[in-house]
């Protein structure tokens, strides 16, 4: 028995299909999935990012609607309060209804009242507006006493009838800047609920995608494929009756295109070609074992010339009937080994030409599959007879491209058989050479 060296391979070349399709698909569909709904979360994000700017700009709208309606009053004589008393007034209020989640000031740099000296970020805003004319408001996450807020801000500005109380200020100049500084408790609460159904999303997508997937090709083709097997095993044990494999496929094997219907019928085919090298092969051992066990009564009754002659005779032809066992032995094992013990199958088949010792040609030739000691072609388009022409032939192949790092071989036709799928015929050679 030949010894065969064991191959590890590698981790995925071991696995079963289904497992290694369910490996890619999964990890394909897991970074895209994630993908996705990362762009989701970001976009999510930002959309709540800026429903809480949107609620600080309306605050700071109804203030300056606050302090400009007040001012009218206040310069214009209808009221002698004066309006920043009443602005902080009302804003103290909205930040007792809103649970202490929006507050409001006013700031500057150097305030007549204490209690708005700007202190922190506020400065820095401030100095920002002050460099900057054309920026007239900001807005920036800060942290204070260990709480996360949106502060929001916008340039105040001194105007003339400013200067009645405050001769030091010039009209136009930044003198302070307006705050609101928004909790972001809410925010962080929408974006966690956000966050948590985009991820029950997510998976139940992934489990549905490749659940679907995985039930497809477990049967569309991992079934269909353990179905192959059986054919071959079959077919290694000795049982060539492979053409109800075929029909419970409901297989159309003229028009088919799909690669696993033709290798049921291509497998069914070879078994049919097989089945008379088979039966060459056992007729004429049990011809050969005949007359050898009728040489072997009479040799010792041979005592004339006459005898000799018939015994030259049947000599003779037995060795004819076992150099016809030995060609009928080695097409079978070729084509076994070619055809069902192979190496690897070529896809796409590799283009070649086929020449002979007496100069003729074959150029619409197809290397389909090589094992070990043999190659496999198939020729679109036979000339009538081509089989009884070149089998047993020897012959040059020279390939458009290397297999096994060559592109030439010396072999001899062992068989050429026409399709019954289509009009071509499949050969097969034993290698003689290797160049």
């Amino acid at each position: 028995m030949e010894n065969r060296t064991k191959k590890s391979g590698s981790l995925f070349s071991n696995l079963r299909l289904g497992v290694l399709f369910a490996i890619i698909m999964s990890v394909t569909m897991i970074s895209i999935t994630t993908f996705l709904y990362w762009i989701t979360y970001d976009k999510t994000k930002k959309a709540l990012i800026q429903k809480l700017e949107s609620k600080a700009d309306s605050v700071l709208d109804f203030a300056d609607v606050l302090l400009e309606s007040r001012n009218e009053k206040y310069f214009s004589g209808l009221s002698h309060e004066v309006p920043q008393v009443i602005q902080n007034e009302v804003f103290a209020k909205f930040t007792e209804i809103s649970d202490g989640e929006v507050f409001f000031n006013q700031s500057s740099k150097s305030p007549m009242n204490p209690n708005h000296l700007a202190k922190g970020e506020e400065i820095k805003i401030i100095e920002k507006f002050e460099k900057n004319p054309n920026i007239k408001e900001d807005k920036r996450f800060v942290v204070e006493d260990g709480v996360e807020y949106l502060l929001a801000s916008r340039a105040l500005y001194a105007e003339q009838r400013c200067t009645q109380c405050h001769p030091t200020w010039k009209d136009g100049e930044v003198i302070g800047a307006e705050h609101v500084r928004i909790s972001t408790n809410i925010f962080y609460e929408d974006l966690a609920e956000n966050k948590a159904l985009l991820i029950a999303q997510w998976l139940l997508n992934i489990a549905l995608i490749i659940g679907s997937l995985l039930i497809l090709f477990k049967i569309i083709v991992s079934n269909r494929i353990k179905r192959l097997l059986e054919m071959m095993k079959k077919l290694s044990s000795g049982d060539f009756v492979l053409d109800d494999f075929v029909k419970s496929e409901n297989i159309d094997t003229v028009n088919t295109k799909n690669e696993i219907d033709k290798l049921f019928v291509e497998l069914a085919s070879v078994a049919d070609n097989l089945k008379p090298k088979v039966r060459e092969v056992v007729v004429q051992s049990k011809d050969l074992a005949f007359k050898t066990s009728v040489l072997a009564v009479h040799a010792g009754k041979l005592n004339s010339d006459e005898k000799i002659n018939r015994l030259k005779h049947f000599i003779d032809d037995t060795a004819s009937s076992s150099a016809n066992l030995k060609h009928a032995s080695d097409e079978f094992s070729v084509v076994f080994e070619n055809r069902i013990a192979r190496r690897y199958v070529i896809v796409p088949p590799v283009s070649a030409k086929v020449t002979f010792e007496n100069g003729e040609v074959l150029e619409e030739v197809h290397i389909f599959d090589k094992s070990t000691t043999g190659i496999s072609f198939y020729v679109q388009n036979p000339q009538e007879g081509l089989s009884e022409k070149i089998t047993n032939q020897k012959a040059t192949i020279h390939l458009s491209s290397k297999i096994d790092g060559l592109t030439t071989f010396n072999v001899r036709i062992v068989y050429c058989i026409p399709s019954k799928v289509e009009n071509i015929s499949f050969c097969g050679c034993a290698i003689e050479q290797a160049e």
